[in-house]
């Protein structure tokens, strides 16, 4: 998903090792397979710390898109088509929209899990 997101490989199939945000994506996962009640979660992320792995793949997943932002691929990827209408001066480039192109990339980061 890399290469078809941000016009990069993340090396996995390179390396055959998983990338640490994607370690990250596991062990949250193994979490939500335990099929806890909504409420169980709602603790569990309002105990100090318990957001840690969230934000730092939130971080990661917005530091990719920006950086994808800032150069254009070769080949057209995911990105050119989402960031299409923001490069056409359709739509603004602001904040809500950094979020939601932040949030656009973590979906397809999962996707490629």
């Amino acid at each position: 998903m890399g290469d078809l997101t941000f016009g990069h490989s993340f090396g996995m199939l390179d390396t055959q090792e998983q990338h640490w945000v994607i370690k990250i994506l596991n062990k949250g996962m193994s979490v939500i397979g335990l099929h806890l009640p909504m409420w169980m979660f709602r603790i569990m992320i309002a105990i100090p710390g318990g957001q840690k792995d969230v934000k730092i793949m939130l971080k990661y997943a917005q530091e990719e898109m920006l950086s994808r932002w800032k150069t254009e691929p070769k080949l057209p990827d995911v990105m050119t088509h989402l960031f299409a209408p923001y490069k056409r001066n359709n739509k603004t480039w602001d904040d809500a929209a950094i979020n939601l192109m932040a949030g656009e990339s973590h979906l397809l980061i999962n996707a490629g899990r």
